[in-house]
């Protein structure tokens, strides 16, 4: 089993949190789809969540 430490357990927080708050923009139309794309691209690298790899890529 993998232990996560405090600081992972709050950079996958953020990650989350940041993406909640793009989604959101997007939906309301203040940023297009590429900017969404751009900011999770810059999400995955600042925050380096868990899964990272795994995740699809985004177009």
């Amino acid at each position: 089993m993998y232990e996560i430490s405090k600081a992972q357990e709050q950079a996958e927080f953020d990650y989350h949190r940041g993406q909640i708050i793009i989604k959101t923009m997007l939906d309301e139309g203040l940023i297009s789809l590429c900017e969404y794309n751009k900011i999770t691209e810059l999400n995955r690298q600042d925050f380096s969540p868990f899964l990272a790899e795994i995740m699809p890529k985004l177009t």
